[in-house]
């Protein structure tokens, strides 16, 4: 699990599924000159599956910024030029999405539990906002299709649950 610059640094991961953790301890050594060996289960197929996972949440995380970035060149008043843009993502939006990566432990626990607490957030809140993202996007002409999809499942929560929990209950839909 790495892009290729990512290649034997303390940022790459290798997941290892299968028969039991002993049977692969004797080849980790070799394995961790790629990447951290992180034996994931005794499905042979979990390792792939965990490697699909992280990076359906990479492309998720992707879908999003690329769309904050689409808007951000919407901005009246300056240039379209590349460094505009670089300068608040770099600025503003990489500084704000590294404060909400806690935020993903949160929801986790939330999903463990099946307990769907607003964390101070209520899900009618945070639909509320997704819709005025949307309706800016329609507005600035940037085509906001990754983000219609989750703005659906968060109203759907909201009108067969209430408003009251929290955006990890999106994910009882997915299932």
């Amino acid at each position: 699990m790495a892009t290729p610059d990512m290649v034997a640094t303390p940022a790459s991961s290798i997941f290892i599924s299968g028969e039991n953790e002993q049977r692969f301890s004797s080849v980790t050594d070799i394995i961790e000159v790629w990447g951290r060996a992180q034996y994931v289960g005794q499905d042979p197929g979990a390792a792939a599956l965990n490697d699909l996972a992280l990076l359906a949440g990479m492309y998720g995380m992707f879908a999003g910024a690329i769309t904050a970035m689409a808007l951000l060149q919407k901005q009246k008043g300056g240039s379209r030029g590349h460094s505009r843009v670089e300068s608040q993502v770099m600025g503003m939006l990489n500084p704000w999405l590294q404060a909400l990566v806690p935020c993903h432990a949160q929801m986790a626990k939330s999903i463990d539990r099946g307990i769907f607490e607003s964390l101070g957030n209520p899900i009618q809140m945070q639909s509320i906002g997704m819709q005025n993202i949307l309706k800016a996007c329609d507005e600035e002409g940037v085509d906001a299709g990754s983000l219609r999809y989750f703005a659906g499942l968060m109203e759907k929560v909201v009108a067969e649950r209430g408003g009251d929990g929290g955006i990890a209950e999106v994910a009882t839909l997915l299932l």
